[in-house]
């Protein structure tokens, strides 16, 4: 198992992402990904962490977007089967490394979902019913 925290996570993020909108989309993932946790009985802070860093590489290299992760967590100490879930988020996107654990499943599933639900609360802050 993976040692990937979300302290370790918090840290890697801090150096590569600046931008509000990239910070919020990470916090709503990683809140996606510890309730997905929950469901399968997972680490809840690994998912977490996992989720707070899969886009580590977009405000660098937006047209390059999955393919610069493991060259910015390799370094760090992440394992490769933590870069591996965070490259599969972007299956048939911007990666051809497809999700196959619950984690990359669960990663690539709530990474869209937060992005809408994100969407409707901008369009909609006060609720559906108005």
């Amino acid at each position: 198992m993976s040692g990937l925290s979300m302290e370790k996570a918090r840290e890697i993020v801090a150096k590569h992402e600046t931008e509000d909108h990239l910070l919020k989309h990470a916090l709503a993932v990683s809140a996606a990904m510890g309730a997905m946790a929950g469901h399968f009985g997972a680490d809840k802070e690994y998912w977490q962490a996992i989720g707070y860093l899969h886009d580590v590489d977009f405000e660098k290299y937006p047209q390059e977007h999955c393919h610069h992760v493991r060259e910015l967590l390799a370094p760090e100490g992440i394992s490769d089967e933590d870069i591996r879930a965070i490259e599969s988020h972007g299956w048939g996107l911007c990666s051809d490394v497809e999700p196959v654990s619950d984690l990359e499943k669960s990663l690539y599933t709530v990474d869209e979902l937060t992005g809408i639900v994100m969407a409707t609360a901008l369009m909609r802050p006060t609720g559906i019913s108005d």
